[in-house]
């Protein structure tokens, strides 16, 4: 059975339409795609932002606890000497 006019094009017209369809839906797959991509860099950025911060955050704590050994070592030498200067020589 032969397929007639009318009904021959309404398919070439549905399967154009499929085909647009389908160019649009790979095009949006490809902008996903690239998107991902874009996000996975943007998350490995903030992670090694993040481990910087956290080393900062730890360099400045290493930081004021060698201020304080060093006010406290001052104090201690201080000390030292005020007890050597008391200290009855021979």
């Amino acid at each position: 059975m032969l397929v007639g006019d009318k009904k021959l094009s309404a398919l070439l017209a549905d399967l154009e339409e499929a085909q647009r369809i389908n160019s649009e839906m790979e095009a949006l797959i490809d902008t996903m795609s690239k998107r991902s991509q874009s996000l996975s860099a943007e998350i490995e950025r903030c992670r090694e932002e993040g481990e910087i911060s956290l080393m900062g955050v730890r360099a400045a704590a290493l930081k004021a606890e060698t201020d304080e050994l060093e006010a406290r070592r001052a104090r201690l030498a201080k000390t030292l000497e005020l007890v050597a200067s008391r200290a009855p020589t021979v």
